[in-house]
């Protein structure tokens, strides 16, 4: 696990706000290093799956590793690039996701509202939309300011694509947090 992550998101806090079930199939989108994807992995269980997706294959690699180091045979590792128009449907269960997570990737790309488009087209009816990026701080850590996403402009984003808006999440000092539901 990556110490330093966990000093400004502690996962396992982070996937117990989830309301995450045994069997439920899960899109980590922007997985990185899989500190969340893996404590999403072990509470959905032996019947659900996980899948990791991040174009850097490095990060996929890293993944894969603690996967096994946790003897975790349910995450899929996926290279796609977020960006790129219909990235997601290399997803063979499309349209049965139940929740996708977009974590710290917002900030780090410029198509930001296709990103969520596309992770709220794999959900499935009453799926939940999971987004977590950066605050704004005077902190010299994090993306730089004009990469920043501000929240507010997220909900309404989401809220006028049919998305509900089902609540604010607090998931650390640095970071902010919001669950919508298809």
């Amino acid at each position: 696990m990556d110490q330093e992550k966990v000093k400004f998101l502690n996962p396992e806090k982070i996937v117990q706000k989830l309301d995450i079930k045994k069997g439920e199939t899960i899109a980590d989108l922007g997985c990185g290093s899989g500190f969340l994807a893996i404590e999403m992995a072990k509470k959905v269980g032996e019947q659900g799956k996980i899948y990791a997706i991040d174009i850097l294959e490095k990060q996929l690699e890293s993944v894969e590793s603690l996967a096994r180091a946790n003897f975790l045979f349910n995450i899929e590792t996926i290279r796609a690039n977020l960006e790129a128009k219909d990235h997601l449907k290399i997803i063979s269960d499309q349209g049965k996701i139940d929740k996708v997570i977009l974590s710290n990737v917002l900030s780090e790309n410029e198509n930001k509202a296709a990103m969520i488009v596309q992770a709220a087209d794999i959900l499935k009816t009453q799926g939940k939309l999971i987004i977590i990026d950066w605050k704004a701080t005077d902190l010299k850590m994090g993306p730089a300011r004009e990469l920043l996403t501000d929240k507010e402009k997220v909900k309404e984003f989401c809220l006028n694509n049919n998305l509900n808006f089902v609540k604010d999440i607090e998931v650390g000092q640095f970071h902010w947090g919001i669950i919508f539901e298809k």
